[in-house]
């Protein structure tokens, strides 16, 4: 489905609380121009790891699905943008990208968006996050993070979507089949830099794709407190939701993916979860090639029924 070029947008931006300026995308549907915006809702959409509001494929893809169906769309840019990158801050400048990032702090970055869309007079606000982004959009919901910088109350949402979202459990992906060895070696590469005291140092890592992160990034992320395993605040979650992942992806091999619909099916039922719903794309890979048709329809069918 491809990209609506008809859409009108604008280049925007916001500020956090901690004082970083982010960009992100807005467009409003070509349905929507003669609607008061009280009466149009909003999709918030959130890059993954190294990602930006305009290099996504995937994410045109679906921005593109909504913007047809007479929603607007804002495509996000959190501080963990491409690799590394600098942000204005008052008269000076930040250093971060996903090379630096602290994940909760994307809690921070979503919560300025949804206070900005709040403030043009939005009543209506969802939030779609694809991988990282979508692990970052359920901490938000959930209330996860620094509670001192956020002011926006997350249960105004009124949907939230989940693409792909990685688990970021030690022990889950200490039982990785391909890459086991290449995650234990950058986890203790990254704890013996921090234990020297070298934190912000960059090194190269091969788990879970080959980049370039800081030694405290990755502990953050991937390390042994687990502190961003979904599992551990889905009972945090009250906002109707749709969780969506790749056939390849649940049923390969990588540990993060493996059977995530079978895990979540069953956490739910010991919850007693309500509002949550699963799609598992036949075909899919991490970013849905060849089937974004079919996940798109899947978003747009689920965003309808649950008006």
């Amino acid at each position: 489905m491809a990209f609506d070029g008809s859409a009108i947008g604008k280049l925007v931006e916001t500020q956090t609380l901690d004082g970083l300026r982010l960009h992100g995308f807005y467009q409003q549907s070509p349905k929507s121009l003669d609607t008061l915006v009280s009466d149009r809702e909003c999709w918030l959409i959130v890059h993954g790891v190294a990602g930006n509001f305009y290099n996504s494929s995937l994410l045109s893809s679906v921005s593109g699905s909504l913007l047809s169906i007479g929603a607007d769309v804002l495509r996000i840019n959190t501080r963990g943008r491409d690799a590394i990158a600098y942000f204005a801050v008052g008269a000076g400048h930040s250093r971060c990208g996903s090379a630096y990032e602290m994940i909760c702090d994307g809690a921070v970055d979503i919560a300025a968006w949804v206070d900005a869309v709040q403030r043009q007079g939005y009543e209506k606000i969802n939030l779609l996050g694809h991988s990282l982004g979508a692990v970052k959009s359920l901490l938000y919901v959930s209330q996860i993070g620094p509670e001192s910088m956020r002011k926006t109350d997350s249960q105004k949402l009124s949907r939230l979507v989940l693409l792909s979202p990685p688990r970021l459990q030690s022990d889950t992906l200490k039982d990785d089949v391909k890459y086991a060895s290449a995650y234990a070696a950058n986890l203790a590469e990254a704890q013996q830099l921090c234990d020297e005291g070298k934190a912000e140092t960059l090194f190269t890592i091969r788990y879970p794709q080959p980049m370039i992160v800081s030694a405290g990034t990755y502990i953050d992320k991937y390390g042994p407190a687990s502190h961003y395993d979904y599992h551990s605040f889905l009972g945090r979650n009250a906002c109707p939701t749709l969780w969506a992942f790749g056939e390849h992806e649940v049923r390969g091999p990588r540990s993060s993916f493996r059977d995530a619909d079978k895990a979540l099916m069953e956490a739910w039922k010991s919850l007693g979860a309500k509002s949550q719903s699963l799609q598992v794309i036949r075909g899919g890979d991490h970013a849905y090639t060849g089937v974004r048709d079919l996940l798109c329809h899947s978003v747009i069918d689920w965003t309808q029924a649950t008006v």
